[in-house]
């Protein structure tokens, strides 16, 4: 579960514990049911003048057609739509490389895409309507009929970079609840991409590439992201900050239920800041038993002996 509806912080004097009480559910949000488009281009300069989203804002249908229509219009002619059954932008916080663990990373293929493409766009933010209709809407807008491709047989079909093709590939989504369950299939897919791109490029046909999902595999409150021009905005590490593993629980009967990310962890107690950052993530001595999670709830307590 991610949405995070509550934050309480327990100082205790006398015992020199500071709990740290992180709440997910059963409290009723306002559900966003949004999904991420990336896209990608073997030309340059296809979104250099874009308008500025607030961070947070999810994308219309029309609105996403202001970030696709330029480039139908310039681009190559033939459109890669990859779309998967179930895809948040948190699967990209939780399972990619975005904390310089480049090596565990679901997505090599799509991060090294983003970062080496001539033009590349996230769009963190969309409305899944938007997305459940970019089949047709990429249909009317080249006056072509849609073909559902598999990767296998890519190299049968012959590209003309004159004359306009969508090429739509599916890509599935775990529907077990188990983190290394979806994380094994995200990466799966990444191979899958990665492979379509390699044929598409052996071909020497210029192309545009979509990725993006007809449903949200995580309901969340809001978005903080803002709509990023470069994919390494999204997809790959933030320079200035830290990179720490996350702080995970087990639970006996789910394996890992939680992990835990944060750059900077700092508390006040009595207008004195306490930074416990390098004890959460590097010294080790961090106690979890407080923590628990089940169908309905998560909680995790980070405590801290003598702080």
């Amino acid at each position: 579960m991610t949405a995070l509806v509550g934050r309480k912080m327990a100082v205790v004097a006398d015992l020199a514990v500071i709990s740290l009480l992180l709440f997910w559910g059963p409290f009723p949000v306002a559900p966003s049911h949004q999904v991420p488009v990336l896209l990608w281009s073997s030309e340059s300069s296809m979104w250099t003048s874009q308008p500025s989203i607030n961070s947070g804002h999810v994308l219309t249908d029309i609105q996403l057609g202001h970030y696709l229509g330029p480039a139908l219009q310039k681009g190559p002619r033939n459109i890669l739509l990859f779309l998967q059954e179930k895809l948040s932008i948190e699967d990209f916080t939780a399972f990619g490389g975005v904390y310089g663990n480049k090596q565990d990373s679901a997505f090599p293929n799509l991060e090294s895409i983003m970062e080496s493409s001539p033009s590349s766009l996230v769009l963190p933010a969309v409305d899944w309507y938007a997305a459940n209709i970019l089949q047709t809407y990429l249909k009317e807008e080249l006056k072509v009929s849609i073909l559902h491709v598999d990767p296998s047989t890519l190299l049968e079909l012959k590209l003309n970079e004159s004359v306009p093709s969508v090429l739509v590939i599916r890509l599935p989504y775990a529907s077990s609840t188990s983190l290394m369950a979806a994380k094994d299939v995200l990466r799966a897919n990444d191979e899958v991409i990665g492979q379509v791109l390699s044929t598409i490029k052996s071909e020497g046909v210029p192309y545009t590439a979509l990725l993006t999902a007809l449903r949200p595999s995580r309901v969340i409150k809001e978005s903080s992201f803002a709509v990023g021009s470069l994919g390494r905005q999204l997809l790959a590490t933030a320079d200035p900050l830290p990179s720490y593993p996350p702080v995970y629980y087990n639970s006996t009967r789910n394996g890992t239920c939680i992990l835990f990310w944060a750059s900077n962890i700092t508390v006040v107690v009595d207008d004195v800041e306490v930074d416990l950052t390098g004890r959460t993530f590097q010294g080790g001595d961090v106690n979890l038993n407080g923590s628990s999670c089940n169908t309905s709830n998560t909680v995790l307590e980070l405590k801290y002996e003598k702080a």
